[in-house]
């Protein structure tokens, strides 16, 4: 079974380095976050993926810019529900994967797009830089 170290080093197998925090880029008065397709607008709370606009939920919108603030790294299931919800929120409905569920099927807008999250059992979640990130 691999632990968490050796999941975060193969997430940068494909010649990237993740780094600690992707900081959004401003954009005119727009701050953006852009990874894999998908850009984040933190103002305006709108995701588009591909080209194609998403009306997000306020909690998946808060779980897809942590997620892609720490992209191509490991986020720990705890820092997800302490910053998402709330520090010591519980679990007990399987909430957090609930939620990725729904967003994992929202980033996809069409059968061919490519899967962005990874679930690493037993400990979190990774935004996967894809391939086309590296320009």
């Amino acid at each position: 079974m691999e632990g968490a170290a050796e999941v975060g080093s193969r997430s940068s197998s494909a010649g990237h380095t993740p780094s600690t925090l992707l900081q959004p880029t401003r954009v005119g008065a727009r701050r953006l976050i852009r990874a894999s397709g998908v850009d984040l607008d933190v103002g305006a709370m709108r995701v588009t993926v591909d080209g194609v606009t998403l009306d997000l939920p306020y909690k998946e919108f808060q779980l897809l810019r942590l997620l892609m603030e720490r992209a191509g790294n490991l986020v720990p299931k705890q820092l997800i529900m302490d910053q998402v919800w709330r520090p010591g929120h519980p679990d007990s409905n399987r909430t957090l994967e609930v939620h990725v569920l729904r967003l994992r099927r929202r980033l996809r807008p069409r059968p061919d797009s490519p899967s962005r999250l990874r679930t690493v059992r037993g400990h979190g979640y990774i935004f996967d830089i894809l391939d086309d990130d590296e320009e």
